[in-house]
């Protein structure tokens, strides 16, 4: 029997697609951008403040917006992670472990234990 397509399920299978939702193919990435940045950093420091502080506009009628590119960057991956956090949480409710309220609230019990307050001396 197979799976009904859904928005959460990619239809193809690609090898780079495969390799990218491995933690290796992430890490590889991360590790690569990393190495990128702190050699680009250290090598011509004036060249990579200069991109950064690069000034950026954006306008609609009279309401403007302008910042840096370092802003735009940090408030624009701010937006993003609370997209996917919100995406991920309503992926669980409907499909994962949280869409039955019995593991709900099994999962908030284990979580209550796991993280005790100062208060609570029986752990």
């Amino acid at each position: 029997m197979t799976d009904p397509q859904s928005p959460w399920r990619p239809s193809r299978r690609t090898p780079l697609r495969q390799f990218m939702r491995t933690e290796t193919g992430s890490a590889v990435i991360l590790a690569a951008a990393a190495v990128a940045g702190l050699v680009w950093s250290n090598v011509a420091p004036s060249g990579f403040e200069a991109f950064w502080g690069t000034r950026l506009s954006a306008s609609v009628g009279t309401a403007a917006l302008q910042l840096n590119l370092r802003e735009f960057v940090n408030s624009g991956l701010m937006a993003f992670f609370f997209l996917v956090v919100g995406m991920e949480a309503r992926r669980e409710l409907d499909m994962g472990e949280l869409r039955v309220r019995s593991r709900r609230s099994a999962r908030s019990r284990w979580r209550a234990r796991a993280c005790p307050t100062g208060s609570d001396r029986s752990c």
